[in-house]
């Protein structure tokens, strides 16, 4: 499709243009600056290249431009100087550049760096510092040369060149030379040579006196020999014969003083030394246009699609477009050109009102400006009507008849209007400004004003829908007024419209009506009921400012942000449409588009900026947006630019340049989606930043134009390698091993816990078997001997009742003694959790009440919480060797004073029972007697040391050393 466009585009340009008098308009459309981007103002050469970017050389590095964004190179970027001279590119694409005195330099378009071809080469480098120019070779390479000679450059490499190579090609398999020279005789000959093997032709192309001093440009192109003398005559040598050995010569006077020669695609530009371009066919030689302004031209180049750039000395680049929207002219009228309404009427005439009172009446030519005050105050003129063969201006400061003539109601009123629509040819239905203004009837035979009822809001826009029925918009919806009833309804139906302001309104036949909103695009009616909703999508805004049915099904929509053409189809409650946008980059005077007018052929556009119209059926050829990826960049280092990259884990932070190719300036947005099927994303500018995750990855980028058209998309593939700890087989090993460890530490803590439970299970076994012993030793042998004394006291109680007594007495004690030892062997098997049953609370119990009565000083150092006595045996130890030390003090030591103390120290329980009595000399006495044996032996029991140090009359301190497997906790020491 887009191949049969453009073969068919130049047909259609010649068919519409030719049905409109005006020529086509060939205008500067944009003034491109360093506030655009450019790096300076200053422009040396201009050059499109194969992929579609303009080259842009200035005296402060080289610019490419994709229609939108720059990208400046510099010394930063290989280049030996910022001054760039010229620009080239040869047969394969290759750019070249020539620059300030340091030669020539290539650009590698994959590693985005310019490139000496001389580096490391053994030449003569003072030669390539006097470069006057280069010139690409039509077999291939480019030469570039001054007049000592030249460096000649094939696949980027120097090569020995063949003589004159700068002037010759390759015709019928054979070098042909072709060049001019001067010989000067009596007078200044100048011949043009042209050789091939030992056929030679000569033409003398003029002669001149000496003293005139003429100088030749001469390039050579497609087998031809241009030479522009300095006095402005261009002459075209070629149209070859080969027999007999001829060639043939075309010239140009120009009559003008030239500066430079430039050959582009099909054009011959003469750049006088005034700053004038003088552009020719290079087929027909016909003058196809000349370029004059404001500025000095130093260079010029017309691209691919016909539009011409044009590089200055001091104030950029100026760039011209054949448009097929056309300019109503305003030079040299003094109107403010921000046009708020278009009228045209029956004879063709146009109408259009600014926001001054400044009506411009345009017709055949000729312009008439009309004022609708007497001074050009804010006065907007929101709708102009010509009925009646009136012309009625509507505005909020007022309305008229034929400019002058106020509009009034009765009582005087002026009618301040926001908008008006004709219902007939004799009935304009006004809108006014606010909700008390209301509904206006105009009788434009009489110019009688008279109130309707209207109490449905402040009106903003109106669309005739027939000779009875008004759509009227407000600012919190639709209404549909009835001119027979004299009466405004709702929609009949729950519309998305309530509430939102409506900005235009119109009929576009078979009962649609467009409406169109300040922010949610354009609404699409049929019988009250809504058929389809555009949005910006696919519109250029969805600020609607005006609409415009133009028949053909086709509907004109104005927004703040372009023009749009919809072509529609309507069947069956189907509405199908395609849409075409119109911008500042097509030939709209400005973006923001106020009023549309369909007249005959032609379409007409009042904008913030002037006026313009358009063929209805013009289109223009859609414009190809090229895409590329011109940069990479891993870790603050540019990559090559490829379509596929091996990233490390370490670089999958990536940024990425894309550019758009289409000089146009038709590139609406990029889009990404990272990885395919993802949803599209769009990017802020032409960068995207992205963090890649490890394994395969595919973004796909694509361009979108002002049309709403996708290009292709782009496909860029990522393979980042994870490292070991991110891998798959590591990551399933880390997870087996996890398991694993877990399992252990499961099984083992199951092993600790069965024989942690065997152990207390053991302990308490043995723990029973030695109550039971203790049971069996101590309180059976005790329970016989009462068992005897009880004999022995019944047989004597009539006998003998003084050893009956000491018999008794003998049962008493036992009886005592049984009961303390049951006590001790029940306290040691409960819970210690208890204040009252702890260790701590029964050594101070049983130390009251044994040594109160008995007048003996005592203090006890006991600390209150002891993590290991839960264990029954432990508990009992330690208490009987604190008791069998006490009781041993009260038979022995007649001591007055005693201190107990338990405390915990490196990981060590420290028992100590100190006496102040008469002591002993345990050499004699050992530890056979007194209960030593039998502290020592529980001490020992607890894995522990026990001492005693005595001597006689210095008293006695037992120590029990017993380890513990918890660190106790000092906390809160108690004493009496």
């Amino acid at each position: 499709m887009y191949k049969l466009l453009m073969l068919l585009f130049p047909a259609l340009v010649f068919f519409f243009t030719s049905l409109h008098a005006k020529a086509q308009a060939f205008r500067v459309t944009k003034n491109i600056t360093v506030n655009d981007g450019l790096p300076s103002n200053i422009i040396h050469a201009l050059l499109e290249d194969d992929k579609g970017f303009l080259w842009i050389a200035t005296d402060n590095g080289i610019a490419r431009f994709d229609g939108k964004y720059f990208r400046i190179f510099n010394t930063n970027d290989g280049l030996p100087d910022n001054e760039i001279l010229d620009v080239f590119k040869e047969k394969d694409g290759t750019i070249w550049v020539n620059t300030f005195k340091q030669g020539p330099f290539y650009f590698d378009d994959k590693k985005n760096i310019f490139i000496d071809p001389l580096k490391a080469m053994d030449v003569n480098k003072e030669f390539s510092k006097l470069i006057i120019s280069g010139s690409p070779l039509e077999e291939g390479g480019i030469a570039f040369y001054n007049e000592h000679g030249a460096f000649v450059f094939k696949d980027r490499k120097l090569i020995k060149p063949s003589p004159n190579t700068v002037y010759s090609f390759i015709h019928n398999k054979n070098r042909v030379l072709f060049y001019s020279k001067n010989i000067v005789k009596d007078k200044l000959y100048n011949y043009i040579y042209c050789k091939e093997n030992n056929k030679i032709d000569s033409v003398l192309l003029y002669f001149a006196p000496i003293e005139e001093n003429i100088t030749n440009i001469t390039l050579l192109k497609d087998k031809k020999l241009f030479t522009l003398t300095s006095k402005g005559n261009l002459y075209i040598a070629g149209c070859f014969n080969k027999t007999p050995f001829r060639f043939g010569i075309d010239s140009i006077n120009t009559g003008r003083e030239p500066a430079s020669l430039k050959l582009t695609n099909d054009k011959i530009n003469i750049i006088t030394k005034y700053g004038e371009i003088y552009s020719y066919d290079m087929q027909s030689l016909a003058l196809s246009y000349v370029i004059k302004g404001d500025f000095i031209a130093n260079c010029v180049w017309e691209d691919r699609n016909k539009n011409v750039w044009v590089g200055t000395c001091a104030a950029g680049i100026m760039l011209y477009k054949q448009n097929y929207i056309h300019l109503l002219s305003l030079r040299g009228y003094e109107v403010n050109d921000n046009f708020l309404s278009l009228q045209v009427d029956k004879k063709g005439e146009i109408y259009s009102g600014n926001n001054f009172g400044e009506v411009l009446k345009y017709n055949a030519g000729n312009y008439a400006i009309n004022l609708t005050a007497a001074d050009r105050k804010i006065n907007a003129i929101r709708k102009i009507i010509v009925s009646q063969n009136k012309v009625f201006t509507f505005s909020e400061q007022g309305s008229t008849v034929d400019y002058k003539n106020r509009l009034l109601l009765p009582n005087k009123t002026i009618i301040q209007a926001k908008t008006a629509v004709a219902l007939n040819d004799s009935i304009i239905i006004i809108g006014g400004v606010n909700l008390s203004e209301g509904l206006y009837k105009l009788n434009t035979i009489t110019a009688n004003v008279s109130k309707l009822n209207w109490n449905a809001g402040s009106i903003t826009c109106m669309a005739q829908v027939s000779n009875r029925y008004v759509y009227v918009g407000t600012l919190n919806g639709i209404y549909k007024y009835d001119y027979v009833k004299n009466a405004a309804y709702p929609p009949s139906y729950k519309s998305p419209l309530s509430g939102k302001r409506i900005t235009a309104l119109e009929s576009t036949g078979n009962h649609l009506i467009s409406i169109g909103t300040s922010a949610s695009g354009l609404y699409i009616v049929y019988n009250d009921n809504i058929v389809k909703h555009i949005n910006d999508s696919l519109l250029s805004d969805n600020a609607i400012t005006s609409l415009r049915f133009a028949g053909d099904n086709s509907l004109w929509v104005g927004t703040r942000n372009g023009l749009n053409k919809i072509k529609y189809r309507f069947i069956h409650n189907n509405f199908e449409y395609s849409v075409h946008s119109f911008y500042v980059s097509d030939g709209l005077p400005a973006n923001t588009v106020n009023d549309i007018v369909s007249y005959g052929d032609f379409i007409y556009v009042a904008t913030e900026k002037g006026i313009c119209y358009l063929h209805k059926k013009m289109i223009e050829p859609p414009e190809r947006i090229r895409l590329y990826l011109t940069r990479m960049v891993v870790n603050n280092k540019d990559l090559e630019i490829k379509n596929a990259y091996l990233l490390r884990y370490s670089g999958r932070s990536v940024k990425m340049e894309f550019s758009g190719a289409n000089l146009g300036g038709h590139l609406k947005k990029l889009m990404y989606s990272l990885d395919e099927g993802a949803t599209w994303t769009e990017m802020q500018n032409n960068t995207l930043n992205l963090e890649l995750v490890p394994g395969n990855r595919k973004l796909l980028v694509k361009a979108s134009n002002l049309h709403n058209i996708n290009e292709k998309p782009l496909t860029i593939y990522f393979k980042v390698i994870a490292p070991v700890y991110l891998r798959t087989w590591f990551i399933a090993l880390a997870i087996a091993v996890l398991f694993s460890l877990i399992g252990y530490i499961f099984y083992r803590n199951k092993l600790i816990k069965e024989k942690r439970l065997w152990d207390q299970k053991f302990k308490l076994n043995q723990e029973r078997n030695r109550i039971t012993a203790d049971l069996h030793d101590d309180i059976g042998s005790t329970i016989s001997s009462l068992q005897i004394y009880s004999e022995v006291a019944y047989n004597l109680v009539d006998t003998d009742k003084e050893k009956s007594k000491v018999m008794l007495k003998h049962i008493t004690d036992n009886s005592a003694k049984i009961a303390e030892d049951i006590s001790d062997i029940i306290w040691s098997l409960k819970d210690a959790s208890s204040s009252s049953l702890s260790l701590s609370g029964r050594i101070k119990n049983f130390i009251s009440e044994v040594l109160g009565p008995t007048g003996i000083k005592y203090e006890i150092d006991v600390i209150h919480d002891l993590h290991e006595t839960e264990n029954i045996l432990w508990r009992k130890n330690v208490f009987l060797i604190i008791k069998e030390a006490i009781n041993n003090m009260l038979k022995y030591s007649n001591a007055s004073f005693l201190k107990v103390e338990l405390h915990c120290k490196d990981k060590n329980y420290i028992l100590s029972v100190e006496d102040d009595g008469k002591g002993f000399d345990p050499q004699k006495t050992g530890l056979k007697g007194n209960g030593l044996a039998n502290m020592k032996k529980r001490t020992e029991d607890m894995g522990g040391h026990f001492e005693i140090n005595t001597s006689p009359g210095s008293g006695t301190k037992i120590k029990a050393t017993i380890p513990v497997q918890k660190m106790c906790k000092p906390n809160k020491r108690n004493a009496p």
